[in-house]
């Protein structure tokens, strides 16, 4: 976001500007945790126009240059004279103006059923925008991942060998780059984007649930980060749960907070909770039997991503009916 936003140079007037800005799709964790690192940097934060497009991502306005992207904040749009509204309708279809002429999606041989965005013009991850289909040779409703900006990669829904094979793409692009855009797979219902995983029973869940988890683990634990900073500087008491992605002795991947035994304490909601009361016994339970148990000992936050907040951890006779929950 640093980098979005040093070095701007944005038309003075919207009849510049017109057709030039375009939408970028970012992961709504970037929206959380900016301003609460500007504040604890004692820097100031921008406006910024964000329009949602899931519960996990956002769509931002931007001014594309030579080498930079420049943001688009609501300061220049009240200087141009131009609601959010209109200047997304109109960066959108520059982005699909952009998208005319020869370029075709490409398949992959070692991928079968994967098909990649043409454009690597660092906005192909915004043609999520485009829910009108890609005329592409897939069985289903398109479900599609982004590893980076410049990488859009999609597989058809009925189709399980392409959807075992966006996840084997996907992880090889992110273990090029070591890092990624977002990679909670998105499946196409009704011209909406929606996250989606197939049943667990399904040959492509245990790749498609891995990039989930992995998203899901550094969500939280960016997040995590900032959140024990402001914490720590108001002389608060709790302790924010580390996340992790496991793995079950079967290649079942999941997500677990961590819950050590002291402090008051900030759990993600995960698909697990780990208990650790002493070094010698660790109980892993499914969280929505921890919420069961625990009932109003856990309280949810309204902020983004979702936490519950316990003071104490669980005495003994709730331990006992964790473990057999665990069990």
């Amino acid at each position: 976001m640093e980098v979005f936003l040093r070095g701007r140079q944005l038309p003075e007037t919207w009849d510049e500007a017109r057709e030039g800005i375009v939408p970028r799709i970012r992961p709504r964790i970037v929206h959380v945790c900016w301003p609460l690192r500007q504040e604890l940097d004692g820097q100031r934060v921008p406006r910024l126009p964000v329009g949602e497009l899931t519960e996990h991502l956002v769509i931002e306005l931007a001014w594309p240059q030579e080498d930079a992207i420049s943001a688009v904040l609501m300061e220049d749009l009240e200087r141009w004279g131009v609601t959010p509204d209109d200047a997304l309708d109109a960066a959108v279809t520059n982005l699909r103006a952009r998208s005319e002429g020869p370029a075709r999606w490409l398949g992959s041989e070692e991928f079968h059923g994967v098909w990649r965005s043409p454009w690597k013009d660092r906005f192909d991850a915004s043609r999520i925008l485009f829910t009108g289909g890609y005329g592409l040779p897939i069985k289903g409703p398109p479900v599609a991942v982004a590893p980076n900006d410049g990488c859009l990669l999609v597989a058809g829904a009925d189709d399980e060998t392409g959807l075992f094979n966006l996840g084997r793409a996907a992880r090889r692009e992110i273990d090029r780059s070591g890092s990624f855009l977002w990679l909670r797979p998105l499946r196409l219902e009704e011209q909406t984007w929606r996250h989606w995983l197939p049943a667990p029973d399904h040959g492509a869940f245990s790749p498609l649930k891995l990039l989930h988890a992995v998203n899901e683990q550094d969500d939280y634990e960016r997040h995590g980060e900032l959140l024990q900073r402001w914490i720590d500087r108001e002389n608060g008491e709790i302790r924010v749960a580390r996340v992790h992605a496991l793995q079950d002795a079967l290649g079942n991947t999941f997500t677990a907070a961590g819950w050590i035994a002291g402090s008051p304490v900030a759990l993600a909601k995960t698909d697990a909770v780990l208990f650790e009361q002493d070094e010698e016994e660790r109980v892993l339970v499914d969280f929505e039997r921890v919420l069961e148990v625990l009932g109003d000992h856990l309280q949810e936050r309204p902020e983004y991503p979702t936490r519950y907040v316990a003071p104490t951890f669980p005495e003994a006779w709730q331990m006992e009916r964790l473990r057999a929950a665990g069990g």
